[in-house]
């Protein structure tokens, strides 16, 4: 039995693509800002650690903690 169709079997790749896409903006925007405190390598440790929830809590949280663009 097929997962997917072949005219849809681009779809999970191009979805990886996207997600990871997310998760390297995501980790590059950690490292060109200033955080206040170690709050910079807290935000790294669990974008690594927790690939797609880390991501969301950053993009909901960890936005807010910004102080200044450095790069």
């Amino acid at each position: 039995m097929e997962l997917l169709k072949p005219e849809f079997s681009f779809i999970l790749p191009l979805i990886m693509l996207i997600v990871l896409g997310i998760y390297i903006y995501s980790l590059v925007d950690i490292l060109r800002h200033e955080f206040r405190g170690n709050n910079k390598i807290v935000w790294i440790i669990v974008v690594l650690m927790l690939p797609i929830l880390g991501v969301f809590l950053y993009f909901l949280l960890g936005k807010k903690q910004q102080s200044a663009r450095v790069l």
